[in-house]
C-alpha cells in the first residue's frame, strides 16, 4: 500500500504543507512529491497525479544544459534526459538522429547491466507511478526517426527495476542480446511482487537486427519477471544467433503476468511469442493468467506461439488467449501455436485459441499442438496449406482435454491426432473422420462430434489473391464469411473492420552490418 505522510514546515518564512508519499518499490527514488500550496494561515495542498515535467534530448543539445527546452536548452544525450526524469509523469522527448551510447560508461545512470556482464545502452534509475508513468518517446513529428544503435555491442534499453516505463516512437537497431530487456524475477514458483518488473509500455516502436552467440536468448523484447506489460503495434524483425543457423524469438518472457501483445508484426524469428517460464499465485498451485496475444501479424520459421517451460520439473503455464492473428511461415515441423508444458510441476491452465488464421504455406508442420494443458478451446479459426497434423493433442502424464473444438475452416485434407505419443495414439483422417469422434475415443478428446459445424475449403476458394503483403482478405464469396454463431466470419477478420498487425510506416529500413544479409 502507498502511505503519504503530511507534515508541516516553513519555507522562506511561510508556514506550509509538505506532503510525502511514500511508494513501494521504486527503485533508487523511494519517496516523491509534488505540492501545491497557499501561503499563510489558511493552507491547502494538492496531492496526486501530475502532467509531470518535460525534457529534450536533440542532437544539437549539450549536456552542460537542463534538458528544458528544444531549441534553447536540450541534452545531448538520451541518457542524460532519463536522469532528468525522476518523477511519475515527467516526459522526455528526442529529437531526430543516431544516438550511440552507452550506460556502462555514462556519467547520468548506474550501469544497466543485463546478464552475464552485458550491459544496455540506455538504461532506468526512475520508477513512475500506476496511471502516471515515466515516458521516453520520439519528439512529435520525429517518430521513427530517433534511432538508437547499439552495435552489437549492447542490450538496446534495460528497465533495471524501474516500474511504469512508457517506450514509444524510437527505432533500435544492431542490438546484442534483446532490444528493450526487462530485469526483475527471473523464475520462481511464486511471483515475487517486489521484484518484478510491472508497468512497461512499449509502443510504436522498430526492433530491427538483434543478435547474440549460441546458448544465450535472443530477443527484440526480453520480459524477465514482468507483470501487466503492454506491447503494442511495433514491428520486430530479424533476430538470429551468430555464426549459427539458430534464431531468436521477437517477444520472450521468464515468468509473464498479465501481458496484452496486440497489432505488433513480427518477422524473420525463430518464435514469434515464446513464453518460457511462469509463475503461479501462491503454493495452492493457482496458476495466473499470462497473456492475451491478438490482432499480431506473425512470421515465424519454427513457431508463431509457444508456451513452454525451462526444463523438467519447473513452473506450470498460466491461461493464455490467442485469438485475431495471422501467423505464417513455419515450415516442416513446426508450429502455429505450441503448448508444451508436460513436464511441469503441474498441470497447466487453460489455453483459448480463437479466431486466428494459421498458413503453413505447403509445410508438413503443426497448427495446433497441445500438450500439458487443462483445458483447450479452439474455435473460428482458419487452418490453411498444411501437409502435416491440424490439431494434436498430446497424452503424456498431464492430459488435459479439448473440450471446444468448432466453426473452424480446414485445408482439403485435415489431420487430427489424439493421445499421440502414447499406445493409444488414433489419428483422423478427413473432417468427415474427425466429427465422428467420440470422447471415449481418448483421454485428451473431452467432447463428442468435434467440429460439427467446421468445413473444408481450400486456400483458393477463401482469399484474394496475390497476397504479397499477407493481408489474406477474404473472397467476396469465401465460405469463410458468416459461419459463426452470431453471423459473424471465422478468422482474425471477424467483423471485417480489425487490424492485424503494426500499422506504424517506415520510409526506409535501417541498414544492417555487412555481415547479416
Amino acid at each position: 500500500m502507498d502511505q503519504t505522510i503530511i507534515k508541516p514546515m516553513i519555507v522562506d518564512g511561510y508556514r506550509v504543507l509538505y506532503v510525502m508519499k511514500v511508494v513501494p518499490k521504486m527503485s533508487n527514488l523511494k519517496y516523491y512529491f509534488r505540492f501545491i500550496c497557499s501561503t499563510g494561515f489558511l493552507f491547502f495542498c494538492v496531492m496526486g497525479t501530475s502532467a509531470g515535467a518535460e525534457y529534450w534530448v536533440t542532437k544539437l543539445g549539450s549536456d552542460a544544459n537542463s534538458c528544458t527546452n528544444r531549441t534553447t536548452d536540450s541534452c545531448l544525450t538520451i541518457q542524460k534526459g532519463i536522469s532528468m526524469a525522476k518523477l511519475p509523469g515527467d516526459i522526455v522527448n528526442i529529437g531526430a538522429g543516431t544516438y550511440i551510447e552507452d550506460s556502462a560508461t555514462s556519467p547520468f545512470t548506474t550501469k544497466a547491466e543485463w546478464l552475464d556482464g552485458d550491459y544496455a545502452s540506455l538504461g532506468f534509475d526512475y520508477s513512475g507511478a500506476p496511471g502516471n508513468p515515466i515516458t521516453i518517446q520520439a519528439a512529435s513529428g520525429d517518430e521513427g526517426k530517433v534511432i538508437i544503435d547499439s552495435q552489437m555491442a549492447r542490450v538496446g534499453i534495460q528497465t533495471k527495476y524501474a516500474d511504469y516505463i512508457h517506450i514509444r516512437g524510437l527505432t533500435l537497431i544492431n542490438n546484442y542480446l534483446v532490444g528493450i530487456a526487462s530485469w526483475g524475477q527471473q523464475s520462481n514458483i511464486v511471483a515475487n511482487e517486489e521484484r518484478l518488473s510491472v508497468g512497461i509500455v512499449v509502443e510504436n516502436c522498430y526492433i530491427y537486427n538483434t543478435a547474440g552467440p549460441y546458448g544465450k536468448n535472443m530477443s527484440a523484447i526480453g520480459m524477465w519477471g514482468s507483470k501487466d506489460w503492454i506491447v503494442r503495434n511495433n514491428k520486430l524483425e530479424k533476430v538470429y544467433t551468430l555464426n549459427s543457423t539458430r534464431g531468436g524469438q521477437g517477444i520472450q518472457a521468464y515468468g509473464v503476468i498479465n501481458a496484452l501483445i496486440e497489432n505488433n508484426d513480427i518477422k524473420d524469428v525463430t518464435h514469434g511469442i515464446f513464453w518460457k517460464d511462469h509463475f503461479v499465485k501462491d503454493l495452492a498451485r493457482t496458476p495466473v493468467f499470462e497473456s492475451e496475444i491478438r490482432f499480431n501479424k506473425i512470421e515465424a520459421t519454427t513457431t508463431g506461439v509457444y508456451v513452454g517451460t525451462r526444463g523438467d520439473g519447473t513452473v506450470e503455464a498460466g491461461e493464455n488467449y490467442v485469438h485475431h492473428n495471422i501467423i505464417y511461415g513455419y515450415g516442416d515441423s513446426g508450429y502455429a501455436v505450441r503448448v508444451s508444458v508436460s513436464n511441469a510441476f503441474a498441470i497447466s491452465a487453460p489455453i483459448r485459441i480463437e479466431n486466428n488464421l494459421f498458413d503453413a504455406e505447403g509445410n508438413k508442420s503443426f497448427h495446433i499442438y497441445v500438450d500439458g494443458s487443462e483445458k483447450a478451446y479452439i474455435k473460428g479459426n482458419i487452418f490453411t496449406r498444411s501437409t502435416g497434423t491440424d490439431l494434436a493433442l498430446i497424452k503424456y502424464s498431464k492430459p488435459g482435454e479439448l473440450l471446444a473444438s468448432d466453426y473452424n475452416v480446414y485445408g482439403m485434407s485435415p489431420l487430427f491426432t489424439v493421445d499421440k505419443y502414447s499406445t493409444t495414439s488414433k489419428s483422423y483422417t478427413g473432417l468427415s473422420a474427425w466429427q465422428a469422434a467420440k470422447k471415449a475415443d481418448s483421454t485428451t478428446l473431452g467432447i463428442d462430434n468435434p467440429d460439427a459445424n467446421s468445413l473444408n475449403q481450400s486456400y483458393s476458394a477463401l482469399f484474394v489473391e496475390p497476397n504479397t503483403d499477407r493481408d489474406y482478405k477474404y473472397l467476396i464469396d469465401s465460405p469463410a464469411i458468416g459461419m459463426m454463431p452470431d453471423g459473424s466470419n471465422a478468422g482474425p477478420y471477424q467483423y471485417g473492420s480489425e487490424i492485424i498487425g503494426s500499422s506504424i510506416l517506415l520510409n526506409s529500413r535501417p541498414k544492417a552490418p555487412s555481415w547479416v544479409d
